[in-house]
């Protein structure tokens, strides 16, 4: 009997700064739900949840489901659920992969990044060029935002969060799905995005 293959989650990787856009507080929010919650907002909310639980800190790990339609698109077509982990380190990605590390960053498929190279010095990849040549690359700002030259260069996709219209999110974060399951099935069909 052929022995079942094991789905591989894709993984996200996002800044470990405070100041990024999107942080371990608000991305299951953004891009699960389609609600951006300002990161310091959302860390005083979950603090203000927890504020009786002992050793209350944001998770390393973050689970996202993001539910999408099969291939037709027509009203009542059949829906399913994908699993993406989120980490901010490469601590929390040697979670993955049985403690090898190679093996879990083939499952990284996006990186958001600040702009700052820093973040990408303990990577698999440390040369932004090289690194969005492996993984899609994205760089959350504000809609408002000048465009950074440098993040160009990169071979990133902007991801435009407009400051006080929520009601854009729904469609930023649509497009932010649609962008990465295209890069996904380009590039690493074999994650069970």
């Amino acid at each position: 009997m052929p022995q079942k293959k094991k789905q591989l989650n894709p993984i996200i990787i996002i800044s470990p700064s405070s100041t990024a856009m999107i942080t371990m507080h608000n991305v299951k929010a953004f891009l699960e739900e389609a609600r951006f919650i300002p990161s310091e907002q959302a860390r005083a909310q979950a603090a203000a949840e927890n504020a009786n639980t002992p050793g209350n800190t944001v998770e390393d790990v973050v689970l996202v489901n993001h539910a999408r339609s099969s291939a037709t698109s027509a009203p009542g077509a059949e829906t399913r659920k994908s699993r993406y982990f989120v980490v901010d380190s490469v601590e929390a990605l040697s979670k993955f992969g049985g403690g090898k590390l190679d093996e879990a960053w083939e499952r990284v498929v996006c990186v958001m990044t600040t702009g700052q190279e820093w973040q990408f010095k303990p990577y698999k990849w440390s040369e932004p060029k090289e690194l969005f040549h492996h993984v899609k690359g994205v760089y959350p700002q504000w809609t408002t935002d000048p465009p950074n030259a440098k993040v160009k260069a990169w071979n990133v996709s902007e991801l435009r969060v407009d400051k006080s219209k929520r009601h854009t999110d729904k469609s930023t974060v649509a497009e932010f799905w649609r962008t990465l399951e295209a890069w996904c099935a380009a590039n690493k069909p074999w994650v069970a995005y």
